[in-house]
């Protein structure tokens, strides 16, 4: 039953091992299902407890190591189909400019495209895309560059941008830009010349208006990576406040939805 609610909350984010004394092999697939790592039936040999306990170990650090991960966008039919959709796109190596409206989560969906153990840099600064080009490609190398939003850069930094395009094989670096436009808008709309001919492999992330059945996981999901990340007392939403928050169409998309939370989680005060 924990485990079933931890998986509908978005709270699953750790390995689990379930074990039981009352265990039927109906039951350990039901959890395996559901999200557990394993199942083991008591009494339990100390080797094999040691085993799965390094097991579950060595996975939860791979997990971290991937940093944020695909499933933190939902489970509904339009983030599985979309989640097809890019699979074609990973098993590439070269550039991607993933599009959508501003506020997308777009860094979750790059960070989807690295292998883990390899580099991943994003920008500490984003003048560092023309001052150093090639100092952030040595960082990168044989992992992954996420530039952020190129369509609010200017023209000096986008021209960076196209330089860094065009050494990127010769560091192995697979490139992910991205581009927030408005409602009505396209991608082509605000990137446009040299960028756009480099950037020919375009994605576009869906709305968070076409997923109203992931509000409810996603606010929960954003609540404990916030609950984790800064100590910030998870809140008790009610009924009628969730489904106020599922029928508003959110404009400012994923972001928007992470900011309304954060603010009603430091002005509750765990209420």
């Amino acid at each position: 039953t924990l485990l079933k609610e931890w998986a509908k909350n978005g709270q699953l984010n750790m390995p689990v091992v379930m074990m039981s004394g009352h265990a039927s092999i109906d039951t350990a697939v039901e959890a395996t299902k559901i999200g557990a790592l394993d199942f083991l039936e008591k009494p339990i040999a100390l080797q094999k407890l040691l085993s799965t306990v390094d097991r579950a170990l060595k996975h939860g650090e791979m997990q971290m190591a991937a940093g944020l991960s695909f499933d933190k966008l939902g489970n509904s039919p339009v983030i599985q189909e979309f989640k097809q959709q890019l699979e074609p796109a990973v098993k590439k190596s070269g550039p991607v400019l993933l599009s959508g409206e501003t506020g997308s989560p777009f860094e979750i969906v790059a960070r989807y495209f690295h292998k883990s153990g390899t580099p991943w840099v994003g920008l500490s600064r984003v003048e560092l895309i023309a001052d150093a080009p090639l100092e952030l490609l040595q960082k990168a190398s044989g992992g992954t560059l996420y530039l952020g939003d190129a369509a609010q850069y200017s023209k000096n930094i986008q021209n960076g941008i196209a330089f860094l395009l065009e050494k990127a094989d010769r560091y192995n670096v697979r490139v992910i830009a991205s581009c927030g436009f408005k409602r009505g808008e396209s991608a082509d709309d605000v990137v446009a010349g040299r960028l756009a001919e480099l950037l020919k492999e375009r994605i576009n992330v869906p709305s968070l208006r076409s997923q109203p059945d992931d509000i409810v996981f996603l606010i929960n999901r954003i609540m404990t990576d916030l609950a984790e990340s800064q100590k910030i007392q998870p809140v008790k939403f009610s009924d009628s406040a969730l489904v106020v928050l599922r029928q508003y169409d959110w404009p400012g998309n994923y972001d928007q939805l992470a900011e309304t939370v954060k603010n009603i989680m430091l002005e509750s005060d765990g209420k």
